[in-house]
C-alpha cells in the first residue's frame, strides 16, 4: 500500500449517531413530524461524517518522482511536492514534513527535534480530480543532503471529531543537496609534478615540444633535432629552439574522514578545504579525480569519482562531499591507497587530506619513489596550506 492508513474514530460521534436515531424514532412513535424530520437531519449528518472519515483518502495519490534540487549555503529556493486526488474532496487536512535540517522553511511555522530533525505543518485540501503542487520555501542552512524522513496527510472529521492519519510508505524521492563553501587553501603554485605533460608554467623542468618560444646559441649536448634551421641560416650560426615549460597536473585528491576508529571532528573543516581545492582545479581546467574513505557497494569498495575535468567533474565532486555525514561506514585509508595503486589509479599528482597513519605514510613513500609527486593539506596559524609531502622520521619494513 502506498499509504499506511490510520482511522481514530470518537466515542462521542458513535454516540450521537445512536442518540438521534433514537430521538428520531421516539418522534415517528409519537407522529411528531418535526421531531422526527430534526433528528433524521442530524443523524444523516453524523453518520456521513463517519462515511467521509472512512473513504477519505483513499484514492489520494502522491507524485514521486526522483528530484534532486541542488544549492549553495545561504540559497533560497521552493521544494515541492505534487498531489492528485480522485476520491472525495479532502477537507481542512494538513500534510506534515519531517525532514533534515539542512535546509530551514521560510514564512513558515516549524519545531526542530535533536538529531538535527525539522517538522512543519502545512494547509492542505484537495477537490476531487484535482492535482496540485504543494511547494514552501527554504534555505539551505549547511552542507549535506535534506531528505524527507516522514511525509503525512491528516483529515480532520468534518465535524472535529476523531479523522484519518495517512503516512506515506516508501521513501520520498525528492531531496535537496547543499554544497560545501571551500575555505581557501594556499600552495597551489607548487603542485608541479616529475613527469612531462601539457599545461605551461614557469619552473618546470620540462618543455613542451610542440610550443617553441625562440631560440638560442647552439650549446654542446643539444639535441640534433632541436636545431632551428631557418634562425640557423638568418643568423649564420647553429641556433637551438627554446620550448615553452610544461608540465603534466593530473591531480588525484585523496580525503580520509576518519580519525582512529571514528569520524574526525574536523570533518566540515576538511571538506571546506577540499572543496576549496575542487574548485581551483576546474577553474585552471586540471583534470582530477576524487577518493574518499567511505565505504561503498560499488565495484570500487570506496566512494571514488574517476577522472575528469570541467564544470560537470566539479559538480559531481562536489556532490560526493555534500552527501557525506558522521554516519558514514569509512574504510581503511591505507587500503584505498593499496586499492589505487594496485588499478594504477595515481595519476602525477596526488594530493592527500586528512590524517596519515604509518602504514600510509609507508605507501606514500612508495608511490614518491615511483616519480608522484604527493602534496599534503598542513595548517600554519589555521591557515590550509598545500605543502610538497613529506616522509616522517620513520623506517618502513
Amino acid at each position: 500500500m502506498e499509504w499506511k492508513r490510520e482511522t481514530t474514530e470518537s466515542n462521542i460521534l458513535s454516540a450521537c449517531i445512536f442518540l438521534c436515531l433514537f430521538l428520531a424514532f421516539l418522534g415517528l412513535i409519537l407522529q411528531n413530524i418535526l421531531l422526527l424530520s430534526i433528528f433524521l437531519l442530524v443523524f444523516a449528518l453524523f453518520y456521513g461524517s463517519q462515511l467521509y472519515i472512512n473513504h477519505a483518502g483513499r484514492k489520494l495519490i502522491f507524485t514521486n518522482e526522483r528530484n534532486r534540487e541542488k544549492f549553495n549555503k545561504g540559497d533560497k529556493g521552493d521544494w515541492s511536492f505534487t498531489f492528485e486526488n480522485s476520491g472525495l474532496p479532502i477537507l481542512s487536512g494538513s500534510i506534515i514534513l519531517r525532514f533534515d535540517d539542512v535546509v530551514v522553511p521560510l514564512g513558515i511555522d516549524f519545531d526542530e527535534f535533536p538529531g538535527g530533525i525539522i517538522e512543519m505543518k502545512i494547509p492542505f485540501s484537495l477537490s476531487k480530480n484535482e492535482k496540485i503542487d504543494v511547494r514552501f520555501p527554504v534555505e539551505a542552512r549547511r552542507r549535506g543532503l535534506a531528505r524527507v524522513a516522514k511525509l503525512t496527510v491528516d483529515i480532520p472529521n468534518l465535524f472535529g471529531s476523531g479523522g484519518v492519519h495517512l503516512q506515506y510508505g516508501k521513501p520520498v524521492k525528492s531531496d535537496i543537496l547543499v554544497f560545501p563553501h571551500g575555505k581557501p587553501v594556499e600552495g597551489f603554485t607548487s603542485a608541479h609534478t616529475k613527469t612531462q605533460g601539457n599545461f605551461a608554467v614557469h619552473n618546470s623542468l620540462f618543455h613542451d615540444p610542440f610550443q617553441p618560444v625562440g631560440t638560442r646559441d647552439y650549446a654542446p649536448g643539444d639535441s640534433f633535432a632541436a636545431i632551428n634551421w631557418k634562425a640557423t641560416a638568418r643568423l649564420q650560426t647553429l641556433q637551438t629552439k627554446v620550448h615553452s615549460p610544461a608540465t603534466s597536473r593530473n591531480w588525484l585528491i585523496t580525503l580520509n574522514i576518519s580519525a582512529h576508529y571514528s569520524i574526525t571532528s574536523k570533518l566540515e573543516e576538511l571538506i571546506e578545504r577540499t572543496a576549496y581545492i575542487i574548485e581551483m582545479a576546474a577553474k585552471q581546467d586540471i583534470p582530477f579525480a576524487l577518493a574518499v574513505n567511505v565505504r561503498s557497494l560499488n565495484s570500487t569498495p570506496f566512494y571514488y569519482l574517476p577522472a575528469g575535468e570541467g564544470k560537470k567533474q566539479r559538480q559531481k565532486a562536489l556532490e560526493m562531499l555534500s552527501v557525506l555525514s558522521t554516519d558514514d561506514i569509512t574504510f581503511p585509508f591505507s587500503l584505498m591507497y593499496q586499492y589505487l595503486v594496485m588499478h594504477h589509479q595515481v595519476p602525477p599528482v596526488l594530493i592527500t587530506i586528512g590524517e596519515q597513519d604509518s602504514e600510509s605514510e609507508r605507501l606514500l613513500s612508495l608511490m614518491s619513489n615511483r616519480d608522484v609527486s604527493i602534496f599534503q593539506l598542513v595548517y600554519h596559524n589555521e591557515q590550509g596550506v598545500l605543502q610538497e609531502w613529506k616522509q616522517q622520521s620513520r623506517k618502513f619494513a
